[in-house]
């Protein structure tokens, strides 16, 4: 039985650890300078903000804000369904989107934000700096122990776009962000993405963003942003937008 508990465990364990939690908790700052542009950012999706912690959008050494909030939204049709229960097929439109400080700059529901949020895991717990929050590519003790999405790389790497150690800028910052939270559709109209488990709330939305600055005369005015965007719910989305 002693065995049976402990290979037990260890599937909980494995089971978290490859699946991280998303919530408010886990959101941190940094500040991003790897060339020309300096800029505040945060790994729940907004760039520029909150203002203050750093600079807002500008050009290195000067304090005068070009762009003072970015973020990403996404907009999701659910499967056309009897929602209400009135005999009708219902067309469902939500829209998911990062929480900013400014007019429409999303909703709460009750305790937490409805929208995406950080998932847990891919900065180091222990590094307290909010100039260097979470994981930047040039500074390794923002990193975790490891990268829950590449255990397999190990530990003390760099999780880069193309592989272990792969950097393709010459400042980088990582993270991921998901709808988990987003309870607005499931309180209206009781969908989820994954029936099997309703702790998710949300579409099952999952993204890992990647901020990329190269210090060279071609690209030191440039911020490149790199969205990869993930369906891990049980449905298929015939109509999603992006902006």
């Amino acid at each position: 039985m002693n065995k049976f508990y402990k290979t037990l465990l260890l599937l909980i364990f494995l089971g978290f650890y490859l699946h991280p939690q998303s919530g408010t908790w886990f959101r941190k700052t940094a500040v991003i300078n790897g060339n020309e542009i300096q800029t505040v950012v945060s790994n729940w999706g907004v760039i520029a903000q909150p203002a203050s912690v750093g600079p807002q959008g500008s050009w290195k050494g000067i304090n005068n804000t070009y762009f003072s909030d970015m973020s990403i939204l996404l907009g999701v049709e659910l499967p056309i369904n009897d929602y209400n229960s009135d005999g009708t097929p219902d067309t469902l439109h939500t829209v998911i989107i990062s929480e900013a400080e400014r007019p429409g700059g999303g909703d709460w529901c009750s305790s937490h934000f409805c929208g995406f949020e950080p998932d847990s895991g891919f900065y180091n717990f222990n590094h307290t700096d909010s100039l260097t929050g979470f994981a930047l590519s040039n500074v390794p003790d923002s990193w975790p122990e490891t990268w829950p999405d590449h255990p397999d790389y190990g530990t003390g790497v760099w999780n880069g776009l193309f592989g272990p150690n792969n950097f393709i800028g010459d400042q980088e910052a990582y993270y991921r962000i998901d709808d988990a939270n987003d309870e607005e559709m499931f309180f209206v109209n009781g969908f989820l993405p994954d029936s099997s488990n309703p702790v998710k709330k949300g579409c099952g939305i999952n993204i890992s963003v990647r901020y990329v600055q190269l210090n060279h005369p071609l690209f030191k005015d440039i911020l490149f942003k790199i969205y990869d965007i993930k369906n891990e719910s049980i449905n298929n989305y015939s109509k999603v937008v992006f902006g």
